[in-house]
């Protein structure tokens, strides 16, 4: 996706440490950038960049570190364009953005000091208002959201040919060496306070008859497990060996498809609970065939084409957006 995207979100936190290239801790504000009337300050860049301009001067020094710097200030630099850029094409869309969205947000970023009043403390003393960290994180969600939803819109344009199917999968054919795997669904039911394990354990059996007398396990799974994917059938999806923990790992392995484990009591975390493990089907190690591989290779293929066009789309209206750079 954009490069700009990388760094929405909990980066509004680097806007409380402001720097300079130089040994100066001053930062001497400038217009870097104009996209149309709008202007890009230094500062706005700077801000952006803190933490990694002063790990950079951790590392480096001399024309080394002011070469490394200005990269860092040009990438930031293109990123602040390509922003603005997107703000303003999200509002001509009507995107916009809860302030419970933003309350979140603000919330997991003040978490990373020690006190929300160490953290109003940082951002005032660099002259910052938190209306201000609203305002610049609100245009970077909006911003985010007009990027996902064009490349979702481009994603579903696009048509991906056989070809070009068989032939990534003939370019990344190490990509889809396999170790050994099921496909495994699971019915659980803990032992919660106040529960006997042994009437919990006959329950499980119960269960375990049912299926022996032709019961769907997805069904069951759906109307009594208390798993995490018991909405979803109890479906667990692809394992390999290792996966989970040594006593499921074991009993998935020894089945072979459509068999169901005996009832396995596992009791960690305490108290525990059992289990029943279906194996719905096998793959061996190896590498793994077109076909097995297809709804993977897809997907990707589509993203790819979806990622070019929507860099050739924000180009273009760059170029309509009389960007000019003073850098």
């Amino acid at each position: 996706m954009a490069r700009t995207l990388v760094r929405i979100g909990l980066v509004i936190v680097t806007a409380c440490t402001l720097v300079s290239f130089a040994a100066s801790a001053e930062v001497v504000d400038q217009i870097l950038a104009t996209v149309d009337k709008e202007v890009i300050l230094q500062s706005d860049v700077m801000s952006e960049i803190g933490p990694e301009i002063n790990d950079l001067r951790d590392r480096v020094s001399g024309p080394e570190f002011e070469e490394q710097a200005n990269g860092l200030l040009k990438k930031a630099l293109d990123q602040a364009v390509e922003e603005k850029i997107l703000l303003r094409q999200a509002k001509l869309a009507g995107i916009t953005v809860e302030d419970g969205d933003i309350d979140a947000q603000l919330e997991d970023i003040q978490k990373r000091y020690p006190s929300k009043e160490a953290f109003l403390k940082e951002i005032e003393g660099y002259g910052l208002t938190m209306s201000h960290l609203r305002e610049t994180l609100r245009n970077r969600v909006m911003a985010l959201r007009m990027a996902n939803r064009k490349v979702q819109e481009l994603s579903k344009q696009v048509v991906v040919a056989e070809s070009d199917v068989a032939q990534y999968y003939e370019d990344h054919k190490e990509q889809f060496n396999r170790s050994e795997r099921v496909r495994l669904r699971q019915i659980f039911l803990p032992i919660e306070a106040g529960q006997d394990a042994a009437t919990v354990k006959a329950n499980v059996e119960k269960i375990k008859q049912q299926l022996a007398n032709g019961a769907d396990f997805g069904e069951l799974a759906k109307a009594q497990s208390k798993g995490p994917a018991a909405q979803d059938g109890g479906l667990v999806g692809w394992v390999t060996r290792g996966d989970l923990i040594e006593a499921l790992d074991e009993a998935a392995f020894a089945l072979q498809p459509g068999q169901v484990s005996e009832v396995i009591q596992i009791n960690e975390p305490v108290p525990g609970g059992f289990h029943l493990l279906k194996v719905e089907e096998r793959q061996q190690a190896g590498q793994a065939s077109l076909e097995d591989v297809r709804t993977e290779i897809e997907p990707e293929l589509r993203q790819q084409a979806a990622r070019k066009h929507y860099e050739k789309w924000v180009n273009e209206l760059r170029q309509r957006s009389r960007v000019q750079l003073f850098l």
